[in-house]
């Protein structure tokens, strides 16, 4: 079972706070030690548009259709 989390700060640290649900599935109790593995969710908005393949998205689909004839 996974979830996604949203770490925030926490005095000068920062934390994931486990929903209930999630906690009581897992039965994890409080001061318990647990490992984490942590996947960053993929954020390609800066990179969108920059790379230039020097041919339109009208030439890329008519190469591709072309072997369908």
């Amino acid at each position: 079972m996974s979830f996604d989390a949203i770490v925030r700060k926490i005095g000068n640290s920062v934390g994931v706070v486990f929903p209930k649900e999630y906690a009581k599935s897992m039965n994890l109790k409080v001061n318990e030690k647990v490992r984490l593995n942590v996947v960053r969710e993929a954020d390609f908005s800066d990179i969108y548009g920059s790379l230039k393949a020097g041919k339109s998205a009208q030439m890329f689909k008519d190469e591709a259709r072309a072997g369908w004839k």
